[in-house]
């Protein structure tokens, strides 16, 4: 008769381990919103097996529909594209400093291109995040229609928990 394979205590605690790990996508930009939901993170979500996914999207400046562009357009254009990387790296240097402070060890930071809402989305689904964390501006209801919300579209597009942490009453009403 064969004997039903046995794990050992130390495999089993292994698994356990990999299983708890959870990748969880933090969308960041230079908001307080942004500052706020990582607190948030940081005291009521994270586990030491966490592993920190930051993302930052950029969204390229938008170009005119017309068939002919003038070359202080493209020279504008092309400034605008460098201005946004170079806030892109520094904005990453922010993030990995304040990982090392904390003593954040899993951690990866991510530029992504594109509409924000999307590509927040996107990566989530590519690094399979099994949480997306991001703040709120809290725009009412007809400013939401008209300005549009990244953490309203990530929520209803990410197939998968959103985490959206909300301003004060105060920072909501100023």
């Amino acid at each position: 008769p064969q004997r039903a394979a046995m794990s050992s205590p130390a495999a089993e605690t292994a698994g356990a381990a990999e299983k708890s790990m959870k990748v969880v996508l933090l969308a960041v930009d230079s908001s307080p919103h942004c500052k706020r939901a990582f607190d948030m993170y940081l005291k009521q979500v994270r586990q030491p097996t966490d592993v920190l996914l930051l993302v930052h999207a950029v969204e390229p400046p938008s170009q005119p529909v017309a068939l002919s562009v003038s070359d202080n357009f493209l020279k504008r254009h092309t400034e605008l594209m460098e201005e946004q990387l170079a806030e892109a790296e520094r904005l990453k240097q922010r993030w990995k400093d304040a990982c090392h402070q904390l003593g954040i060890k899993k951690f990866s930071f991510v530029n992504v291109s594109g509409e924000p809402g999307e590509a927040i989305v996107q990566a989530a689904e590519e690094h399979e995040a099994d949480l997306v964390v991001m703040g709120s501006r809290g725009l009412g209801t007809l400013r939401r229609t008209f300005l549009g919300s990244v953490s309203d579209y990530v929520l209803h597009h990410a197939y998968r928990p959103v985490l959206i942490c909300p301003p004060s009453k105060r920072e909501a009403t100023e």
